[in-house]
């Protein structure tokens, strides 16, 4: 009986890895050049020269203008779920305050490249669509089934309508701030406002009160970034 041929070692693996560290150069490189230059003037040439690969592997990999931007838009919320999971004091009210200050100051750190993915990409849908587990709006929504279930919220209170309440109040704020209507100190307090706000429509005492406190806070901030005067 003749001896069974071996099969020779697969190399699958190795060449997905090697893809993927390809295209985390290219993305790093996408995030460099757009937060230098800006997204318009950023061609695939040069992403590929300080990526070091070719143009045609910048295609391959990272595909059209949209998808590159949607996948940079996918790093971002990675940078933000691993911040908000390594949030662990705190009652969910509390981290949800947090979660509004981590992703105002990712966007705020790289503003042109932020300020750019946002525009192209369309406000909320550029947020929400690329990552649907771990956006603002999913966060929010976990966070208040959390608080709902810890009983600070009033009774009937829907966790979900309430965690897009409060996305689409930081959307509100992002969008101003992506057209440069509002600077980086009022992109936050204007989105901590309405989380403030809508969070103190439904809580409980003494969760109210001190949610309150802190929307008065943050409108008198608000105020004052907008009008120093």
């Amino acid at each position: 009986m003749p001896r069974a041929l071996s099969q020779p070692p697969t190399d699958t693996g190795l060449r997905a890895q090697q893809k993927a560290q390809r295209l985390d150069r290219i993305l790093a490189a996408a995030e460099k050049l757009i937060d230098r230059h800006g997204e318009s003037v950023v061609t695939a040439e040069a992403i590929a020269e300080e990526a070091g690969v070719s143009t045609p592997t910048v295609y391959n990999l990272a595909g059209t203008r949209e998808e590159l931007l949607t996948a940079l838009m996918v790093r971002a919320m990675d940078r933000f779920r691993t911040d908000v999971e390594a949030l662990e004091t705190g009652t969910p009210l509390e981290r949800g305050a947090q979660a509004v200050r981590i992703c105002a100051g990712l966007f705020t750190a790289r503003p042109r490249l932020y300020r750019d993915i946002i525009l192209r990409l369309g406000g909320a849908a550029g947020v929400a669509a690329p990552y649907p587990d771990a956006t603002p709006d999913t966060v929010q929504i976990n966070l208040m089934q959390e608080a709902a279930r810890d009983g600070m919220l009033v009774r009937g209170t829907s966790p979900l309508v309430l965690g897009r309440q409060i996305f689409m109040s930081f959307v509100g704020a992002m969008a101003m701030w992506a057209g440069g209507r509002i600077n980086d100190d009022a992109f936050l307090a204007q989105a901590l406002h309405g989380y403030f706000a809508a969070t103190a429509a439904c809580a409980i005492e003494p969760h109210r009160s001190r949610l309150e406190k802190l929307m008065r806070r943050e409108a008198r901030w608000l105020a004052q970034a907008i009008d120093p005067a």
